[in-house]
């Protein structure tokens, strides 16, 4: 079994206070993932898909679904290179989840939206991520609607984040 995280954003829409981001910022050369060096890695991972079992995350850093087309393009290479053999998983903070995604068949296809989540209520959650807490249930409600048990929340544990 092989397992593969793709990093597309290192921006992020959130300002979580309990990310790495926001202690050492993300240093890296380029915002977001070069198209060319995205095709080649599809094409490489879902070439191995179509003889073990693979896993492609989209996930990092950053935010990927701030560049939706770029999601969609690497979905669509790792369905295409693996012959649909591959499992995809897509990390976010829910924020950016719009019902337009579904209309691809790419995005329909993933195994799973595992969405990050913490606070016990909208004002902590607003507090922790900086982001708006309806909005963000309003999108999750919506995507479980829409492509139904592919949602996931993980829930962040704070208390283990912190120091003792």
């Amino acid at each position: 079994m092989k397992i593969f995280d793709l990093e597309l954003a290192s921006p992020c829409n959130a300002r979580c206070d309990f990310c790495p981001q926001k202690f050492q910022g993300v240093k890296r050369g380029r915002p977001f993932m070069d198209e060319e060096i995205l095709d080649r890695l599809t094409a490489d991972i879902g070439a191995i898909a179509r003889t073990e079992r693979t896993f492609a995350v989209l996930c990092g850093m950053g935010e990927n679904l701030l560049r939706k087309p770029l999601v969609l393009r690497a979905l669509d290479g790792l369905q295409q290179a693996s012959g649909g053999r591959i499992n995809t998983t897509l990390v976010t903070n829910g924020s950016p989840l719009t019902p337009e995604l579904a209309e691809h068949e790419s995005f329909r296809r993933l195994d799973a939206i595992q969405v990050s989540f913490a606070g016990h209520d909208k004002d902590t959650y607003e507090a922790l991520y900086r982001l708006k807490h309806d909005r963000v249930i309003e999108n999750v409600i919506t995507m479980n609607r829409l492509l139904p048990g592919r949602i996931y929340i993980r829930a962040v544990d704070l208390q283990r984040l912190r120091p003792h």
